[in-house]
């Protein structure tokens, strides 16, 4: 499952969604400069969350396999780890959905209607109670902790890839 985990750019994504920057992008550039910097940002922000929900559908099967897995050994700590993991990835990948549709909306919304006010992109960080950010700590943290009870070199593969 490793090598088909991409690289994560945990500082890049919290950049693009930190109310202080944009603000300061708002207050500094004018109207038409910061429409276009919001588009690159709207469009970098998919890539970026893009990538980690790919990530957690990998570890999310990786979960599910070892789950499975540990029916048949009967490891109960392996099992309540891989249903962690499992869960925390299942949450991400559906409040990833939810942001990337907004961006998508706001993104062809800019291109069509260029005089609607510009979105700004930091306040999709925390949706109710989904934090983008801090879920996919939340998962990172629950697939080492897999990966350490898994034993081997697995924790040491898994923490090269995240």
């Amino acid at each position: 499952m490793v090598p088909y985990l991409h690289r994560d750019n945990p500082e890049s994504l919290e950049e693009l969604l930190d109310h202080v920057l944009e603000g300061n992008l708002l207050l500094h550039l004018g109207h038409k400069q910061f429409r276009k910097e919001q588009l690159k940002r709207i469009r970098l922000a998919i890539e970026f969350i893009a990538q980690r929900a790919h990530n957690a559908m990998f570890l999310q099967q990786w979960g599910d396999a070892e789950c499975e897995k540990s029916r048949k050994t009967l490891d109960e700590e392996v099992r309540a780890a891989a249903r962690v993991l499992v869960h925390a990835c299942t949450e991400y990948r559906i409040g990833a959905l939810w942001i990337r549709y907004q961006l998508h909306i706001w993104h062809i919304r800019m291109n069509l209607l260029p005089f609607l006010p510009v979105p700004q992109i930091a306040r999709l960080r925390r949706v109710d109670s989904f934090d983008l950010v801090h879920s996919y700590a939340i998962i990172k943290n629950a697939a080492e902790h897999l990966a350490f009870l898994c034993g081997g070199d697995c924790l040491e593969r898994l923490s090269g890839a995240l």
